[in-house]
């Protein structure tokens, strides 16, 4: 994953999730950030291009009215 995403700055996202609670929302078996960072984790496994990442870190926020 570092590889792909070194560079992105990814971190100042993973901390806009965690300041509006996205490790406090069970979702999916597990809390939301985690499910968020699984499926951005996918994308990198499947070599997905760097503009398909974001949205896979965002993927069921546009549905959740906290964010």
């Amino acid at each position: 994953m570092e590889k792909i995403v070194q560079g992105l700055e990814i971190q100042k996202y993973l901390d806009y999730l965690k300041v509006h609670g996205a490790s406090d929302i069970e979702h999916s078996g597990e809390d939301f950030l985690s499910h968020l960072q699984g499926t951005m984790d996918i994308l990198v496994s499947w070599e997905a291009d760097v503009s398909t990442l974001f949205p896979g870190l965002f993927n069921s926020v546009y549905g959740t009215c906290v964010f």
